[in-house]
């Protein structure tokens, strides 16, 4: 990939990156990963996602870890904590099968105001980010309260039609396998 076109996607990928990062303090709160955010991610390869990462590390805009699959997972610190994203790619390094998006509120009054949300809203927060990806994703989400310290937001995202079940399960209504709130 050329510099141009490195640096052409790079601004992309950090400007939808932060938009959504930063959702949670505007009134789209519940905005967890955007439809057309996902499909940039779904379109891009394995090694471009690589460099990408790479270059927000070097220009200190972002950090990265390399998982024990060899997938890279972005890492930012947003004002109300972390944000991560992984596409995870298999064997299929043209594409990624799935992408992993966790959001954790580690700062207040961010982590005190996520501590206190009930069931129904976690229910909510999911049910509104499978209803902004359809009918081109589906979605699995969950939501893990640490005590009284960080609350961390799991979403998976799936292109239709590649995971039955989750079509199904997003079909009649649900964004959570079993709980929701765990």
């Amino acid at each position: 990939m050329n510099k141009s076109m490195l640096a052409f996607v790079l601004t992309v990928l950090f400007v939808f990156m932060f938009e959504n990062a930063t959702h949670a303090q505007t009134a789209d709160e519940d905005m967890l990963f955007s439809k057309n955010d996902a499909g940039v991610m779904f379109g891009l390869a394995k090694e471009a996602w690589k460099q990408n990462v790479i270059a927000g590390k070097s220009q200190r805009v972002m950090d990265y870890v390399v998982t024990p699959e060899n997938e890279y997972t972005m890492q930012m610190s947003i004002p109300m904590g972390s944000y991560e994203v992984t596409p995870h790619y298999g064997n299929k390094p043209d594409q990624p099968w799935k992408l992993t998006v966790l959001t954790v509120y580690s700062k207040e009054p961010f982590m005190s105001a996520m501590q206190a949300v009930l069931v129904a809203r976690v229910e909510a927060i999911f049910m509104r980010a499978m209803k902004e990806l359809q009918p081109e994703f589906s979605i699995v989400g969950h939501m893990n309260k640490k005590g009284k310290g960080s609350v961390e937001v799991y979403m998976s995202i799936f292109r239709k039609g590649e995971f039955p079940k989750i079509d199904a399960m997003n079909s009649q209504g649900k964004a959570c396998a079993g709980k929701c709130l765990k």
